[in-house]
């Protein structure tokens, strides 16, 4: 029986990659994300792997389609990798405290935090189900407090600090069930930029490199794409 992995934010970037290179180990991708149909990368997807790949529409931060969810995954049994990978940069992500828009930071937490454990928590009863259950959240070097030698960037900073303790104290909370967060990298997307310097594809690689070596042992880490362990 094929794995199942549910991605959140595929419609383009590492999402998009990470479902790429899924599909050829034999899992069945659940890939989620705004307006899937109108992403061209998972149209293609989709000829390629009509019964491998399901597409289902989920914004994170809407809290009537995570309830959904479950309507729409009658059938499946079990969901044995989970990659929370939705996240956003809010334009005004990068002020000094001076000109933090209190509107701008809620919604940054809304995504980045409250969307993956959101999901996750209403996706537990099929990891539970899973034998080899692994939750994967896409975190930020930029969370990491003992990291921060820069400051500002205050409401992105600080909504990848609470995914991270959101996943330590999951690992504590389920140990049957290993969790970890991952830092792609600086990686050249919508959010990081043309001039960061690892692509999509090289960051996704690494991703699923480090997530098929993970022991139990492992379970409550912060990893790089690189399988780096990061400081908190």
């Amino acid at each position: 029986m094929s794995k199942v992995a549910f991605i959140t934010g595929t419609t383009r970037g590492i999402g998009l990659e990470l479902t790429k290179i899924l599909l050829p180990k034999k899992y069945h991708v659940i890939a989620t994300g705004r307006e899937t149909k109108k992403s061209k990368g998972l149209s293609s997807l989709k000829s390629d792997y009509p019964n491998a790949l399901t597409l289902i529409d989920l914004d994170v931060t809407d809290d009537e389609e995570i309830s959904n969810l479950k309507s729409k995954l009658q059938g499946m049994q079990q969901i044995d990798l989970l990659i929370n990978n939705a996240g956003i940069f809010a334009a005004d992500d990068n002020q000094i405290l001076e000109k933090i828009d209190s509107e701008s930071t809620l919604k940054t937490f809304m995504v980045n935090t409250m969307g993956p454990l959101k999901v996750t928590q209403t996706l537990l009863p099929y990891l539970k189900k899973s034998k080899t259950p692994l939750v994967v959240n896409i975190t930020s070097q930029m969370g990491s407090i003992d990291d921060n030698k820069m400051g500002r960037y205050y409401g992105y900073r600080m909504s990848k600090s609470a995914l991270n303790m959101m996943t330590k104290s999951f690992s504590v909370d389920y140990p049957d069930i290993i969790s970890i967060v991952m830092h792609p990298g600086w990686v050249q997307t919508d959010m990081g930029g043309k001039q960061a310097p690892v692509s999509p594809q090289d960051s996704a690689k690494g991703i699923v490199a480090v997530i098929e070596n993970l022991k139990r042992k492992d379970s409550g880490k912060f990893y790089d794409f690189r399988g780096e362990t990061l400081p908190w």
